[in-house]
């Protein structure tokens, strides 16, 4: 069954759906315990690509990849994960490695 995004209005198919703590997460937008936290299509994908990686580190040049073919600035990806960490506080599931990238942070 397909699900419409809040924030952007786009169907999305469960199958892509991925379960990550008390995430779901689609690539344009996610659900925190049953509830949307109001994220833009950027923070949800960024969400998505860390939680697909399984606990590993993806680069901030990794990342915005996702968003374009063409390079997209590493500075964009650190903007928008500062703006996911605001939003989120202690929600933010976003780990930072120093000089590799970023990954999913499981549990509180």
């Amino acid at each position: 069954m397909a699900e419409i995004c809040a924030n952007c209005g786009a169907k999305t198919d469960d199958d892509t759906v991925l379960s990550r703590d008390q995430w779901n997460l689609w690539p344009q937008f996610a659900t925190l315990r049953g509830r949307n936290p109001r994220l833009t299509a950027a923070e949800a994908n960024i969400l998505h690509t860390l939680a697909r990686a399984e606990g590993g580190v993806v680069s901030a040049e990794a990342i915005g990849r996702g968003f374009s073919e063409s390079d997209c600035c590493t500075k964009s990806v650190r903007v928008i994960i500062t703006r996911l960490r605001k939003k989120l506080g202690k929600d933010c599931p976003i780990e930072t490695i120093h000089g590799q990238g970023y990954r999913w942070r499981d549990g509180p």
